[in-house]
């Protein structure tokens, strides 16, 4: 439809095109009211005739619009004589158009998964909302609430930016990366938060979108990823996006492992059977998810440590890792299995797998030589609205294994296998292999004995393994993808993310 305008000092031209002729002698503009039949319709604003107040007589085409009057949309009446005011449900008339299609600078759920923002001409743009609308408040499309309490830290930064971590280690303890090849370390930006009770410290890092590729998380230097007596514990890592996660490498987390009565392995007995001779059990392995298995025994003289037993929630809340191995009160060594550590991914758009998260219990800390239990598998806790494992995707907390009592352990491929306990160099009688740690499927296994004490040699048996770790996926309808080829090494668990 047309809009017709006529500007005052071309009035007489144009009114006769126009089809609408003003009376001289009459005025509407105190009152908004024409008397006069002939000339019915007051343009109060001067839309029609470009002079405000004018009684005029209207020439149109039934429903034709006519402009704009304040809110109103002027619409030809059915017999083509006058212009009947409509009011605009938006509030808002559009010269050229009519009224607006909504109301300028208004949000509004058309539907259960349809947001609508309307702009400051009346312009409506929709917007798909994957899990949902909400109308309560301000209308918004729904958004995942991330575990653990961290999503305060997303109001936090006004913009944040995308951060790409490559090749290099991320030390919590003071938020840099260090690039493997060389160069500076950098400055991460990030928020340290304290434990929550029976969890760890985090560390939780917000970017728009993280690719993560070929990276080892530590909390500090290698001392403080060892337990000694009394428990360390080292913090958890919390990546929090906005938009979305890449995994393009390996991503190997060793911090956040807890020490917790009950679910860390006990120290395995030691005693002298000469002086130069020791009788000397394995320590028990660390527990998470399952339970670790008993480190070996010296018959007749010395019991092994007990395993620890499973502890945490499967939804892991709070976040926390793995329990470590207990080891041996000796002169060679104090220290068992470092518990995996703990990461969490929360993206709220996606989060896209297509190499390893690997949060594994280890047979050793740092410093940890002799006869030690595995540590328990770590956590990993995944939550978008879409989770993608690719076919070169693996998620592992496997146990790890215990060490043998000659303090050997056997290097594991990360396969989805159970990570092996280690072998003895000398003979079975003196020697106990120590247990392999679990993996999906298959439980921790006890450290091997020795025989029973015959000569003035040292009898060392092995540690046990460790227990399995957790792995939790959040997603909108408690379902991810992945191909046949991804592993997965834990327990796994599902769950529907919060949302609103």
């Amino acid at each position: 439809m047309q809009l017709r305008v006529a500007i005052p000092w071309i009035l007489l031209s144009l009114t006769a095109a126009c089809g609408t002729r003003p009376n001289p002698s009459a005025s509407c503009a105190s009152d908004g009211v024409c008397s006069d039949h002939d000339f019915p319709f007051c343009d109060r604003d001067g839309a029609i005739t470009g002079v405000p107040g004018s009684c005029v007589a209207i020439s149109c085409v039934a429903g034709e619009f006519g402009g704009c009057q304040g809110a109103d949309e002027l619409v030809c009446n059915a017999v083509g004589t006058t212009y009947d005011p409509v009011a605009c449900s938006s509030g808002l008339c559009v010269e050229g158009s009519g009224c607006a299609a909504c109301i300028a600078g208004v949000k509004t759920c058309t539907d259960q998964n349809t947001l609508q923002t309307c702009d400051a001409n009346g312009s409506a743009t929709n917007m798909s909302c994957s899990i949902g609308c909400v109308s309560d408040g301000e209308p918004h499309c729904k958004e995942i609430v991330p575990s653990n309490g961290v999503g305060i830290y997303e109001g936090m930064l006004s913009a944040p930016d995308d951060v790409t971590l490559s090749d290099g280690l991320l030390d919590l303890r003071v938020s840099t990366f260090t690039p493997s090849g060389g160069g500076s370390d950098r400055i991460i930006q990030s928020f340290d938060v304290g434990a929550a009770n029976g969890g760890s410290p985090m560390r939780v890092i917000v970017a728009r979108n993280f690719d993560l590729s070929n990276i080892t998380i530590v909390d500090g230097d290698t001392t403080n990823q060892m337990f000694t007596l009394g428990g360390g514990i080292g913090r958890a890592v919390v990546f929090l996006a906005t938009d979305t996660i890449s995994i393009t490498g390996e991503v190997r987390i060793i911090s956040g492992a807890v020490n917790a009565t009950g679910c860390s392995g006990t120290n395995g007995l030691a005693i002298s059977l000469s002086s130069s001779a020791f009788a000397i059990a394995g320590g028990g392995g660390g527990g998470h998810a399952t339970d670790g298995a008993d480190g070996g025994t010296v018959p007749d003289a010395v019991l092994g440590g007990a395993h620890g037993t499973a502890n945490g929630g499967s939804n892991l809340i709070p976040l926390r890792g793995g329990c470590p191995g207990g080891a041996v009160f000796a002169p060679d060594g104090t220290f068992g299995g470092h518990g995996g550590g703990a990461i969490q991914l929360t993206a709220h758009n996606k989060i896209s797998v297509s190499a390893a998260i690997v949060a594994d219990g280890t047979p050793t800390s740092s410093g940890a030589v002799a006869r030690s239990g595995g540590g328990g598998g770590g956590g990993i806790l995944l939550e978008s609205i879409s989770v993608v494992l690719g076919p070169s995707g693996a998620l592992s907390t496997r146990g790890g294994g215990g060490l043998s009592g000659d303090s050997r352990a056997t290097p594991s491929s990360l396969d989805g296998f159970a990570q092996p306990g280690g072998d003895c160099a000398v003979d079975a009688v003196h020697c106990g292999a120590g247990g392999a740690g679990a993996a999906g499927g298959v439980s921790a296994k006890a450290g091997k004995n020795t025989e029973v004490p015959s000569d003035s040699k040292t009898y060392a048996a092995g540690g046990g393994g460790g227990g399995l770790g957790q792995i939790r996926i959040n997603t909108p309808t408690g379902t991810f993808d992945k191909t046949g080829s991804t592993i997965i090494a834990g327990s796994l668990s599902t769950g529907i993310c919060e949302a609103r």
